[in-house]
């Protein structure tokens, strides 16, 4: 790669750009390896032009770099533009080139920073490339209510909990950073707690994953998380997306990320947001710990409940890693990564779940249905690796009912199975391993 197409692009594209150690740089190489970009030219017709930065907050200030304006030949099609001006030949955006909207913006690598489809798709095969080099994958992590919550000060009504929180604050500021799971920040005017285990948890998945932040909070909110998440910036780099870099403010798009679906997964608390990559999602259950998470996930406030000086444990993020570093094992078992599909070992890995349970449904769906593999508890049960029937056998391990007094309960309890509500296979699901059937027994009739 020549080094003057890198300090090109990077003077283009500015030290923001730059200064990310693995994604921003890794797509400077691959886009300027192989378009030679060129920064605008105020003298078109000069062969050479010497380039000499300011030294306001720039890593190149005071060097003079030499660059050659871009053949007019090279655009259209133009491969993307920086605030409108093509990062090829330095024009601005003209009426022919198509609508932003064909275009895949990439907001949180650079402000304005947007590339065509076709050479998105280019840098999206380059990133492939160069994650499973690496052996990695790459992970895509929610921020609110998976990794940890916050609340802001004001929906802490109970003065007790205040003082609760106060107290835990200053046993926390005493630790080391990297044992602190509470935080206040006055100038946001939120209190912020860690879900257990989220430091083992990154530490794990940055074995094996390039990891990712993808939140619907403000930009300003993502980064103070991401600074306390990793503190020493070895994590997530500038591989951050906020509400303000994805156009659809509803749901979240894998598009704009430069990873191939096939070589990325997700960990979101909230599968409503992801309509489009359901297959690439690890769903898991909701962090609860302040009150005002109550109304919006239910589940119990842990601050109410817990001791400031013991933290109640949560089995999610162990669970979850387990699985991710299980699907990685999978995909980089063979010779060859080549053709593997992450998807399809996240698919295997939640098939192990309920391996070798046999399931008999009772009263959760019309007997008469015509196609009860299409009842979406059916379908799940499938999904974890369980068998499902409608007529118990010697084979049948569990009734699934929501109460006691049909046939098929009193069966299952003359012949010793397990009787659960249907919760029992959501509660699998989201916490990714076989839920204590005890939790869920059906109420006994009054």
């Amino acid at each position: 790669m020549p080094d003057d197409a890198t300090d090109d692009l990077e003077v283009l594209l500015g030290a923001e750009l730059a200064r990310n150690e693995e994604a921003a740089e890794a797509t400077i190489a691959t886009i300027s390896s192989t378009q030679q970009f060129r920064p605008p030219s105020k003298k078109r017709g000069r062969d050479v032009e010497s380039i000499k930065e300011s030294d306001t907050g720039n890593k190149s200030a005071g060097v003079q770099r030499i660059s050659r304006p871009a053949s007019a030949r090279d655009c259209p099609p133009h491969p993307g533009f920086v605030q409108g001006m093509c990062i090829r030949c330095g024009k601005p955006r003209d009426d022919l080139e198509p609508a932003a909207s064909a275009n895949v913006a990439l907001r949180y690598l650079h402000a304005g920073l947007e590339l065509s489809k076709t050479e998105a798709d280019r840098l999206r095969d380059e990133s492939l490339k160069r994650v499973l080099a690496g052996n990695r994958l790459i992970l895509v992590l929610d921020l609110d209510h998976t990794l940890l919550t916050s609340t802001k000060n004001s929906e802490i009504h109970d003065e007790q909990l205040h003082r609760k929180l106060s107290k835990m604050l200053a046993e926390q500021q005493r630790l080391p950073e990297l044992d602190r799971s509470l935080y206040w920040f006055p100038h946001m005017d939120i209190w912020t707690k860690f879900r257990p285990g989220v430091r083992d948890f990154l530490e794990r998945m940055h074995l094996c994953y390039e990891l990712h932040i993808y939140t619907h909070g403000t930009r300003p909110y993502a980064l103070e998380m991401s600074r306390v998440l990793d503190p020493q910036r070895r994590l997530f780099a500038e591989r951050i997306v906020s509400a303000c870099d994805s156009a659809d403010k509803n749901h979240k798009n894998l598009d704009i990320l430069l990873g191939v679906e096939t070589a990325v997964l997700v960990v979101d608390n909230t599968h409503t947001v992801w309509p489009q990559h359901l297959a690439n999602l690890l769903h898991c259950t909701s962090f609860v710990y302040f009150p005002a998470d109550v109304p919006r996930m239910g589940g119990t406030a842990l601050l109410a409940t817990c001791d400031t000086s013991h933290e109640q444990p949560d089995p999610m993020l162990p669970a979850a890693a387990a699985v991710l570093e299980d699907v990685h094992s999978m995909y980089f078992a063979g010779a060859s990564a080549a053709g593997m599909d992450a998807r399809q070992c996240l698919a295997a890995a939640r098939s192990k779940i309920l391996a070798g349970v046999s399931l008999v449904f009772s009263r959760v769906f019309p007997q008469v249905m015509a196609s009860p593999e299409a009842n979406s508890l059916w379908k799940l049960a499938n999904q974890m690796g369980a068998a499902c029937s409608l007529a118990t056998s010697a084979a049948t391990t569990h009734v699934v009912a929501p109460c006691y007094g049909t046939d098929k309960v009193m069966w299952a309890q003359k012949h010793g199975k397990h009787v659960i509500t249907p919760a029992w296979l959501t509660a699998s699901s989201r916490s990714w391993q076989r839920a204590a059937e005890e939790d869920y027994v059906p109420e006994k009739p009054k």
